[in-house]
């Protein structure tokens, strides 16, 4: 823990999680089967389920993600245990239901009224994790001015969600995306803003797509370099196979360099694999699973380059070049 318990907010998905656990243990049901039936059906979203399992449909739209400059095709794995995060598999006929639920104008008796008032109740024991924004029961709650606003932003590595609701004009936007993209969140606070009036913010930058412009520079230059190697490393053989350069033995100056050379190459290769955990604290895997798909071909033809380089060297080190003399 890096602060007093109970002292700032901060999201964590485990918790969640935990919430599901509990939910099973109690009903003694898996969490998506008691979801399904004791809450999304009762309330007449029988289109919705928890979790990819639970689709039979082949409408199911495909999730992508951003890689070289378009959108990929991208299956994440699936982990069980983490579907309370979210995972809600749904359609916007569904969240119609699931927000006039929320702001009241659809009756219900599988939620009470007081029970949805009460989810909607900020937490100010701390401090604002956003502009005038306090967390509620799963649910974001923003003042402005003498307007209150109840939205939340969903996200899992190929699909992202953005709701956001304005209680007093009985008011509900919802964007359903197939692709982690922040563009979800600004259309969907656009469209409100539009709604009531108000200027919106036209230009709009995703992260992940400056990234994904970033590191597809980043692997061609560094593709360019392993094509560049590796024709020289080809011709190093081809010399070394017709006798044009032959094998010398390691002393001296020669052997410092080599010992020199593969100490940092090695360098190299075990900083690629540990930057991501030191510089942002994540591990190559989750980046894989939610960074663009030109982060993990970047890593890999990062790695190739750097083997080629070092054998291309290391011959360089270990032959020399034939001199040939012409006697006439």
């Amino acid at each position: 823990m890096n602060r007093k318990p109970g002292s700032s907010f901060e999201y964590a998905t485990i918790n969640y999680d935990i919430l599901g656990l509990i939910i099973e243990n109690l009903s003694k049901q898996p969490y998506d089967l008691y979801l399904k039936q004791q809450l999304l059906e009762e309330i007449g979203m029988k289109d919705s389920f928890v979790g990819l399992h639970q689709v039979k449909s082949d409408e199911l739209a495909t999730g992508n993600k951003i890689g070289f400059l378009r959108e990929q095709k991208y299956t994440p794995p699936i982990y069980r245990g983490n579907i309370p995060a979210g995972y809600i598999v749904s359609n916007t006929n569904d969240i119609a239901k699931w927000m006039n639920v929320q702001l009241g104008s659809e009756q219900n008796d599988t939620i009470g009224e007081q029970v949805i008032k009460e989810s909607h109740i900020p937490d100010k024991s701390v401090e604002p994790f956003d502009q005038d924004t306090y967390y509620a029961s799963g649910w974001s709650i923003m003042k402005k001015g003498d307007k209150q606003y109840i939205l939340h932003a969903g996200e899992n590595p190929t699909f992202t969600s953005y709701f956001i609701m304005q209680p007093d004009e009985q008011l509900g936007v919802a964007v359903l995306s197939n692709m982690n993209s922040t563009f979800t969140t600004a259309i969907g606070q656009g469209v409100m803003d539009l709604w009531e009036g108000n200027n919106v913010k036209i230009s709009h930058s995703d992260v992940y797509q400056k990234i994904d412009n970033i590191v597809t520079i980043l692997f061609v230059i560094v593709g360019c370099l392993g094509i560049i190697f590796s024709i020289l490393l080809l011709r190093s053989l081809w010399k070394l196979n017709r006798k044009k350069r032959t094998l010398v033995a390691l002393k001296g100056k020669r052997l410092f360099l080599l010992v020199f050379h593969s100490l940092f190459v090695a360098a190299i290769l075990i900083l690629m694999l540990i930057a991501p955990k030191i510089l942002l604290g994540m591990s190559w895997d989750f980046i894989r699973i939610w960074g663009p798909t030109s982060i993990s071909a970047f890593y890999f033809i990062g790695i190739a380059t750097i083997i080629i380089y070092y054998f291309f060297v290391l011959l360089l080190f270990i032959t020399k070049k034939v001199i040939s003399l012409d006697i006439k």
